[in-house]
């Protein structure tokens, strides 16, 4: 099984090669297509997820439609943590946005090899930590700051994470390859509100957009707009 040594999930290695082995046969690898979804809510929570290869989204909906998106999951990273958080049932979705491949390992064999492994416990915790940090953000932002302070900061923490997969050599997914629609959904905006907002952005030639792909022009004036908040 190749896809085992992937150097997206290269801390895997740090496991016993008997916890290794018990995860690669409690696994199985799902090929998806963009608009794809892994999971869906109401679903039993019996398994988690980890990404070789692609990009998916997970958002929530509200009941008048409106979506969400609390993040992006880039390769290497675990998702569908709740089985592990002991919430036995999914709330939110999950959405291949780019081509990829995910593992799904069985729960109960994941949660065994968590308790063996201390260094692997605490790689795990570490990834869900930090998507709670970025969840967080998101909902702090949509109380303390208006439609151009979200937005900035959005593309800026999407930069970020092109570079640090850059310096790495990660997977080179560009994650500033956007439609006006999926920012709105990334800020918890109205369509219109998010295109009034970034074309003001772009009439102050802080951000331009060419082929479907955002690049920030002042950094530095972007990130004063995105300090600000209402309070």
């Amino acid at each position: 099984m190749s896809h085992w040594h992937l150097e997206s999930l290269n801390w895997l290695d740090r496991l016993s090669a008997e916890d290794q082995e018990a995860l690669r046969c409690a696994s199985r690898v799902l090929e998806f297509s963009p608009r794809e979804m892994v999971f869906t809510p109401n679903l039993e929570a019996d398994a988690v997820y980890l990404l070789e290869q692609g990009l998916v989204r997970i958002f929530r909906t509200s009941s008048n439609g409106g979506e969400f998106t609390f993040g992006f999951i880039k390769p290497g990273e675990i998702f569908g943590e709740l089985a592990v958080l002991g919430e036995r049932q999914r709330r939110s979705f999950a959405e291949v946005v780019e081509a990829g491949l995910v593992l799904k390992v069985s729960r109960d064999v994941f949660l065994e090899v968590m308790h063996r492994s201390g260094e692997f416990s605490l790689e795990v915790s570490q990834q869900v930590e930090k998507r709670s940090d970025r969840a967080r953000f998101s909902i702090e932002d949509l109380v303390f700051k208006d439609a151009r302070s979200r937005l900035a900061r959005k593309l800026l923490e999407l930069d970020d994470k092109n570079r640090a997969a850059a310096a790495s050599n990660a997977a080179a997914v560009n994650l500033l390859k956007l439609t006006h629609a999926d920012l709105a959904k990334l800020t918890g905006m109205s369509r219109p509100t998010a295109s009034i907002a970034l074309g003001e952005l772009e009439d102050d030639s802080l951000v331009e957009q060419h082929a479907g792909v955002f690049e920030i022009m002042n950094r530095d004036a972007l990130q004063q707009i995105a300090c600000k908040d209402l309070r």
